[in-house]
C-alpha cells in the first residue's frame, strides 16, 4: 500500500511540482449515498499530497454534515439552476449568469481539477470550466440521463468515473470511451455515545427483545420504491408468525410519508411499521435490522446494500441495475423480481425461516464487500486518474 502511494505520488509530481487542488462542488441542499462516498475521498486526498477544498451554492442539510465532520467549506451562491429552467431559452440565459460566477470564483481560486458529483453541480460547472481551461472530471453515480440537455453540456467534459458497469454501459459512447468504473468507498460510522439504536426503540416502546427487524433505507423517492417495501412487509407478516418490526429510515424530501402511513394503515401495519426520518450515522442502525430490504430499482451502486453487507445483515434487494454486479444470487445476498412484492416477501421469509443460511449468506457478502470496495482501492484508483488529468508542466 505504502509504495503504491508513494508510485502515485511521484506521478503526479512528474505533472505538477505542487501539491494539486481539487475543487469539490456542491448544491448543498441535498444529501445521499454520492455526498458520503466522495467525502470519503476528500478526507483520504487532504492526506496524500492533495489540497481538496469544497464549494458549496446554499447551505442546508450538507453544510450541517461538513460542520459535524469539522470540514471547512466556501459558499458560492447561484440564484437558481439552469436544470430546473422549462425552457431552452431560459436555460441559456441562467447558464450564461451562472457560469459568469463560477468562471469568476475559478480565476480567483485557480483549482488544478473541478470534480463534481452529482447532475446539478456537473450542470453548472462544465461550461465555466471549460471556459477557464481546468481538467473537468465529472463521476456519474447513476444510470446516464438522456435529459437532451444534460447531454449537449456532457460533450464539454473531458473525464468520467462510473461506479459500476452498469452506469457505464448506460452511458453514451463518447462518455463509454473515456469512462473509467472505480466502485465506491466504505468506511463505516458509530455513534460515539454508545446507544444503540435497538435500545433506543425499546426505549420508546417500539420493540421487544424478541423482535425481528426488517429494514429500508433509502430517500421516499419513486426509484427507492418505499410504497413497495410497505406492501412487501404486509405479505411477510401474513407469512409469518414471529413478532415482527418494519422500520423505515430516510428523507421525505416530497411529503410522502402521509399517504405511505395510510397506505400502511389500509394493510394493516399500523402496530409494525416505524418511520424514522434521516438518521447520520446511519451503521448502527443497519446493524440492528435482521434483514435489509431494499425494493429500490435501477441503482448504480447502491451505499446502503453495501453498508448492510460489511455489517453482517442479509438482503434482499430486485435484479436491477448494479445489484447484478454487487450480489451472486443466493451466495452474498437474494435476488427477486423488481416491484414483485411477493417475491420479495417469500424471499425475507426464507431467510428467517432458514437462519444458517441467513448466516452463510452474510460471511459471503461481509468477504466480498470489504475485498472490493474498500478505502484504499478507491483513493489508489481516484488519485491515478486525478493525476493523469493534471495539467502538464
Amino acid at each position: 500500500m505504502i509504495l503504491k502511494v508513494e508510485y502515485l505520488r511521484r506521478i503526479c509530481r512528474k505533472y505538477s511540482p505542487y501539491a494539486p487542488k481539487i475543487c469539490f462542488p456542491y448544491i448543498g441542499d441535498t444529501i445521499g449515498g454520492s455526498h458520503f462516498s466522495s467525502l470519503t475521498l476528500y478526507t483520504a486526498l487532504a492526506e496524500n499530497d492533495f489540497h481538496p477544498h469544497i464549494v458549496l451554492h446554499k447551505e442546508g442539510r450538507l453544510d450541517e454534515l461538513l460542520k459535524e465532520r469539522h470540514l471547512d467549506y466556501e459558499l458560492l451562491p447561484l440564484e437558481g439552476y439552469s436544470s430546473t429552467e422549462p425552457s431552452w431559452s431560459k436555460r441559456a440565459l441562467k447558464l450564461a449568469s451562472n457560469t459568469r460566477v463560477i468562471r469568476r470564483y475559478l480565476a480567483k481560486t485557480q483549482p488544478d481539477i473541478v470534480y463534481t458529483n452529482d447532475s446539478r453541480s456537473h450542470l453548472e460547472w462544465t461550461l465555466a470550466s471549460k471556459l477557464q481551461n481546468i481538467p473537468h472530471i465529472h463521476h456519474v453515480r447513476a444510470k446516464w440521463s438522456s435529459y437532451r440537455y444534460n447531454n449537449l453540456l456532457s460533450q464539454l467534459t473531458p473525464y468520467f468515473v462510473c461506479v459500476s458497469d452498469y452506469v457505464h454501459g448506460s452511458c453514451p459512447n463518447y462518455v463509454r470511451r473515456v469512462a473509467k468504473t472505480v466502485h465506491n468507498p466504505f468506511k463505516l460510522q458509530v455513534n460515539e455515545d454508545g446507544l444503540r439504536p435497538p435500545e433506543l426503540l425499546q426505549t420508546i416502546g417500539c420493540l421487544t427483545p424478541d423482535t425481528t427487524i426488517i429494514g429500508f433505507v433509502g430517500n421516499l423517492l419513486e426509484q427507492k420504491r418505499p410504497e413497495k417495501f410497505i406492501e412487501a412487509a404486509a405479505k411477510t407478516a401474513a407469512k409469518y408468525d414471529g413478532p415482527l418490526a418494519f422500520v423505515m429510515l430516510g428523507d421525505d424530501r416530497n411529503g410522502w410519508w402521509a399517504e405511505l402511513e395510510k397506505r400502511a394503515d389500509v394493510l394493516g401495519l399500523q402496530s409494525k411499521l416505524y418511520y424514522f426520518g434521516f438518521q447520520n450515522p446511519i451503521e448502527s442502525w443497519i446493524s440492528s435490522f435482521d434483514i435489509l430490504l431494499a425494493p429500490s430499482v435501477n441503482e448504480g451502486w447502491g451505499r446502503t446494500l453495501i453498508e448492510a453487507m460489511l455489517l453482517g445483515v442479509p438482503v434482499v434487494a430486485p435484479r436491477s441495475g448494479g445489484n447484478m454486479e454487487i450480489f451472486k444470487d443466493g451466495e452474498t445476498g437474494l435476488l427477486c423480481n423488481p416491484d414483485d412484492t411477493e417475491d420479495m416477501a417469500e424471499k425475507v421469509v426464507s431467510l428467517l425461516a432458514y437462519r444458517a443460511k441467513a448466516e452463510a449468506i452474510s460471511r459471503n457478502a461481509q468477504i466480498w464487500a470489504a475485498e472490493t470496495c474498500s478505502v484504499e482501492q478507491h483513493v489508489q484508483k481516484m488519485q491515478k486518474i486525478f493525476c493523469t488529468a493534471l495539467p502538464r508542466v
